[in-house]
């Protein structure tokens, strides 16, 4: 694979008054969530990427990131349903993002559709070996902001006099997984898939949630 120059890389994938902004660091892409804001981006949360760096020699920080490892992302429109204002429902091409990765003998994968007020992720991983972490990892970067643990399939990314944002697991009785909020330096919210107790490899493991404006 040639490897983009940090900062040579940038792309974006809008849904209203969100957007997601892609970056290359390192190795991999990471993304931005941003908010439309008396007409500017604002960035709000940042995908937190583990793996490789000139100094790490840690193998299992390697193999099993903070975040999916991917360094493939192309975009494509696919004609999606979509309910309207009255109920009805039909499709309409949209714009989605596709990523793929790998670390140690692991396989990522990702879909990011546009939604109503903002983004839908689908995440797995193709594991050939017991995982010792799975999961997706944000930070918080707005100095005043703070998060809110609601449950543990939600949370809520609150700026004073803005509008707020809710992160929410999607099927998570078919795809069982938890949302953490751990308070520090800087927030972070963490989506972590239930790994199954006997694991038959290689086996997919999947997981689900959304990045959408409050409606409260």
């Amino acid at each position: 694979m040639d490897v983009p120059q940090e900062d040579s890389v940038e792309a974006w994938l809008y849904s209203g008054k969100l957007a997601l902004k892609f970056g290359w660091r390192q190795d991999r892409f990471f993304h931005t969530v941003h908010y439309l804001q008396d007409g500017n981006w604002q960035a709000w949360l940042e995908s937190v990427e583990g793996g490789a760096s000139a100094s790490s020699t840690n193998e299992e920080e390697e193999s099993w990131p903070t975040s999916p490892p991917f360094q493939y992302l192309s975009f494509e429109t696919q004609e999606l349903p979509q309910e309207t204002a009255t109920g009805e429902k039909k499709s309409e091409p949209k714009k989605i993002a596709l990523l793929v990765g790998m670390a140690g003998v692991s396989h990522w994968s990702a879909s990011i559709v546009p939604v109503v007020g903002g983004f839908a992720f689908d995440v797995a991983c193709r594991v050939k070996e017991e995982p010792q972490l799975l999961k997706s990892t944000y930070r918080m970067l707005l100095p005043s902001g703070r998060v809110i643990a609601e449950s543990s399939q939600k949370a809520e990314c609150i700026a004073r006099g803005r509008d707020s944002l809710q992160m929410s697991l999607v099927g998570a009785k078919e795809l069982p997984a938890t949302l953490t909020v751990k308070d520090g330096v800087t927030s972070t919210l963490e989506v972590e898939p239930a790994i199954p107790e006997k694991l038959e490899l290689p086996i997919t493991i999947r997981w689900r949630y959304s990045i959408q404006l409050s409606k409260g």
